[in-house]
């Protein structure tokens, strides 16, 4: 066995594993000579190669969670997107996907539509709308104490929200957010319902001060080309 080739691998692979309790392990373990055991460390190194690609592939779904508590799950089994970003990563009007599961959660818990709004519309009912996400800075010190998990596993929610403009195919808007809310609904009442009108994918702050500046959302008509809404 090339022993620097092998350590060379093994730290690589390792990389991504920092927080494991088995990566701690394997890491005491990388200054071994002996043969045997190298090849014991490399089939570990590959079992937990193989758990974390596991992981890259699948994707869960668990609807309403609240305190990191839930009532049901599905798997996704198809996923479709408006761009991978390999190409660029810079704020895109095509930042959305959507998620076919293998079980239809809609029908047993109920769902919200969507609707297709002109910015002109949108930016003329000032402080309509609210917004749903799983933000990392919720609950935050005020709440937390009537929460077990830590933030990011409930839902917050924000009232009187506005969406302020429309650049380069992006909707500009007001909602608090903060990161792991990208993807919350931005919701109107239409007709007494509730509709998604619009999905957060980005926020824009003072590169000084850090200060939220403006957020960016995704118009819905993807949706009405992808479904041939008229």
């Amino acid at each position: 066995m090339d022993e620097s080739r092998f350590r060379s691998t093994a730290e690589s692979i390792t990389s991504n594993y920092r927080q494991s309790n088995v990566t701690a392990k394997l890491l005491q373990q990388l200054s071994i000579n002996n043969e045997t055991q190298a090849v014991a460390l490399k089939k570990e190194f590959d079992n937990l190669l193989y758990q974390y690609k596991e992981l890259q592939t699948k994707i869960q779904f668990m609807p309403n969670v609240i305190d990191k508590n839930y009532e049901d799950v599905a798997e996704v089994e198809q996923v479709y997107y408006g761009t991978d970003f390999k190409q660029s990563s810079d704020i895109s009007a095509n930042d959305w996907a959507i998620l076919k599961l293998n079980h239809p959660l809609g029908r047993k818990y109920g769902h919200v539509g969507w609707k297709s709004i002109p910015t002109s519309t949108l930016t003329h009912n000032q402080k309509a709308f609210f917004f749903v996400g799983y933000s990392r800075d919720f609950p935050n010190d005020r709440y937390q104490k009537y929460f077990s998990a830590r933030p990011g596993w409930t839902a917050s929610y924000e009232a009187g929200c506005s969406i302020v403009s429309e650049e380069s195919g992006l909707l500009l808007h007001d909602c608090a957010t903060a990161k792991g809310s990208s993807g919350g609904p931005i919701i109107g009442v239409i007709n007494g319902n509730p509709y998604i009108v619009a999905l957060n994918n980005a926020e824009y702050k003072d590169s000084r001060t850090g200060q939220d500046i403006i957020n960016f959302a995704v118009k819905m008509d993807f949706l009405d080309k992808l479904t041939d809404r008229k």
